[in-house]
């Protein structure tokens, strides 16, 4: 697939398209910054204690926006002989909402069933109604928190098991539940 962003068709700081369309988080240094996510350590051995707090904003103003969280933490890791017990902690910074995505065509909400895998997707306008409607959220609901909010059991195999998707489509292609819409009679 390619992807082609316009000013309109790019994702929100913090997040990038992956290699199947999906909008995910931007696991590198410049990502965090962007979503306000920081990173603590705390060495958990007996006799050492160490606190650590990994300054993203210092990081990324020196270049190294584009190293990967995961590449970033061994470096703090000291090298005693019995190991290190640093462990990492992250405090969550800004959330991807649906009123992030709403008004952006290309954009679709892919909500599966964990049981048989059938899965259908709408458009982030579509969830909102849905949730003002049953008043358990609107426009500022987090994405992350969707599948939580799904009572109804899958109508295939009657499983509560759910997992929800942001798709951000290829502009080149259009996907089957837009072109429908477009053929609608109004009204």
């Amino acid at each position: 697939m390619s992807f082609v962003f316009g000013p309109d068709r790019k994702p929100p700081a913090g997040w990038r398209v992956s290699h199947d369309g999906e909008l995910v988080e931007d696991r590198s240094v410049a990502g965090y910054v962007a979503r306000g996510r920081e990173v603590k350590g705390l060495c958990q051995l007996r006799d050492c204690r160490r606190r650590c707090h990994l300054d993203l904003e210092r990081l990324a103003e020196r270049g190294l926006g584009a190293l990967s969280i995961g590449e970033l933490k061994p470096l703090y890791r000291c090298h005693r002989l019995d190991g290190c017990g640093l462990d990492f902690s992250e405090q969550y910074g800004a959330e991807l909402t649906l009123g992030m995505l709403a008004g952006r065509d290309h954009v679709g909400v892919r909500v599966a069933c964990g049981g048989c895998r059938k899965s259908t997707v709408v458009r982030p306008e579509q969830v909102i109604e849905r949730l003002k409607l049953e008043g358990r959220g609107g426009s500022d609901t987090p994405v992350a928190t969707l599948a939580d909010l799904a009572r109804q059991p899958c109508p295939k195999c009657q499983a509560r098991r759910w997992t929800v998707a942001v798709l951000w489509l290829d502009p080149a292609q259009t996907p089957s539940w837009l072109r429908d819409r477009g053929n609608r009679p109004a009204g």
